[in-house]
């Protein structure tokens, strides 16, 4: 009697563990492919087709009735190469149940060099989670999502990025692994210092910003919140410098930018002199004719000269 109880003990706690197991599943309908794939054979020498897998699930593995010939692993996307007479391909993952699919059944009918697109997707495994930071206003972002205020959640199993951030504090971001053992995340954010940013520019008098907020032109000094920025010089016909910098506390932050032209000079001149000179047909004066500084880019120019016939470039 003891030994049935055990037994039916053990197949009580894997019925469990496989009801918590998320389902697999096709996502819409499978689409043949233009694309002809380089010839690859399978054991019989046949010429083989293949099943392009794009998922946004990571570690698929593969098998089919007659074994899968080859697999091309690539980011969110599988090249499964298969005898041109496979009738099954079953698909796996670790926290998931099986996905088998009956080829003919989903539409595809496999021929040499064929190529068939399908995706898949599942729905992971959930458990219960504690956040616990300070301050508790804090934002907290899971794979730079808001997941909003805690302590507690419900979130998918597997590795994720946990960042929490708050404009007076110092951010934090680690990687974590949600699982039956880990549910408990705590996070104590270090409080913002003042420290002073001083920002020169060559040329001066440029836009500088801070994080995408305008705090003033060059040459700048003022006192900023410790931690990491992207700072960014804006200036009429140059190029936009971007930079990222960490300003520490109690320190200061001197940064030099010199600033790359985004500007040239236009010179023409006429055989004849004094033609009239247009550029995007507005009149601008006479040949000989030297600009100043002009964005980079096409113009349209045209001169024209009484008795004459016109050009245009």
């Amino acid at each position: 009697m003891k030994k049935l109880l055990a037994f039916l003990t053990v197949i009580f706690a894997l019925s469990n563990l496989l009801a918590q197991q998320s389902q697999l599943r096709l996502e819409g309908q499978p689409q043949k492919s233009t694309t002809e794939l380089v010839a690859v054979r399978d054991a019989n020498g046949r010429i083989c087709a293949a099943i392009q897998v794009r998922s946004n699930l990571t570690g698929l593995k593969y098998d089919s009735y007659n074994g899968v010939v080859r697999v091309d692993h690539n980011p969110g996307e599988d090249m499964v190469f298969v005898s041109p007479d496979e009738r099954v391909l079953k698909i796996f993952r670790d926290g998931y149940e099986p996905l088998q699919i009956f080829l003919y059944e989903a539409g595809i009918n496999l021929n040499p060099k064929d190529v068939w697109l399908i995706r898949i997707t599942g729905d992971a495994k959930t458990l219960p989670v504690s956040i616990i930071v300070e301050p508790e206003d804090a934002q907290i972002l899971l794979d730079g999502t808001d997941i909003g205020k805690g302590p507690s959640f419900k979130l998918p199993t597997g590795q994720h990025t946990l960042k929490v951030s708050h404009p007076d504090f110092e951010p934090q971001e680690k990687s974590i692994t949600i699982d039956e053992d880990n549910t408990y995340f705590p996070f104590k954010l270090k409080r913002r210092e003042s420290a002073i940013l001083a920002v020169t520019s060559d040329p001066s008098g440029a836009d500088l910003y801070l994080d995408g907020n305008r705090i003033g032109i060059t040459p700048y000094d003022g006192m900023i919140l410790s931690g990491n920025y992207i700072i960014e010089v804006h200036k009429n016909l140059y190029l936009t410098t971007r930079k990222e910098i960490n300003i520490q506390a109690g320190q200061k932050t001197i940064e030099n930018i010199r600033l790359t032209p985004n500007f040239g000079f236009l010179e023409i001149t006429s055989q004849p002199a004094g033609a009239q000179l247009y550029i995007h047909d507005q009149l601008v004066g006479q040949t000989p004719y030297t600009s100043g500084a002009m964005d980079r880019g096409e113009y349209n120019v045209r001169v024209s000269k009484d008795l004459h016939y016109s050009e245009e470039q």
